[in-house]
């Protein structure tokens, strides 16, 4: 998941219609997170998809609970598709993935995510703290081998 690789900054939104809008209209950076409040919950829309196109893919978080409720391909939606599924997952039960931790405004930097190495296309483990400093795009990191040439 692309978007545990990226810190995010929350952009408050009234409601699904509004993120689903948003996004659709191109009114979007690679690290906003479209937050509203539904039934209790605090729901974040964020960019889930490789550099080239972060947002060609959606993850649909519930930030109190931890749980990724949805993983949607936007690029194949117009806003209403969007904002319906958005919407579904304010009263859904269904749960894609649990125990998600969005890194969010400077929070949650520790969380596990895989990165591939910028450097020999190696799959690892890390943090987005960890791989802060190398600055490389969404889902990019620099693995603990390739290391010692960025240092």
């Amino acid at each position: 998941m692309y978007f545990e690789t990226t810190m995010h900054e929350t952009v408050p939104v009234e409601n699904a219609a509004e993120a689903a809008r948003r996004i659709n209209a191109g009114e979007r950076r690679d690290f906003d997170a479209f937050v509203w409040t539904a039934h209790g919950h605090r729901l974040a829309v964020v960019a889930d998809n490789h550099c080239d196109n972060p947002w060609l893919e959606v993850a649909v978080i519930d930030l109190d609970r931890g749980l990724q409720l949805e993983s949607i391909t936007a690029g194949w939606c117009d806003e209403e598709q969007l904002r319906g599924y958005f919407e579904k997952c304010e009263t859904d039960d269904f749960v894609f993935r649990q125990n998600v931790r969005l890194p969010l405004d400077g929070e949650n930097s520790d969380a596990r995510a895989s990165f591939e190495c910028g450097c020999c296309d190696t799959s690892f483990e890390s943090t987005y703290a960890e791989q802060r400093r190398f600055d490389q795009d969404n889902g990019y990191g620099i693995c603990p081998k390739c290391e010692r040439r960025y240092s």
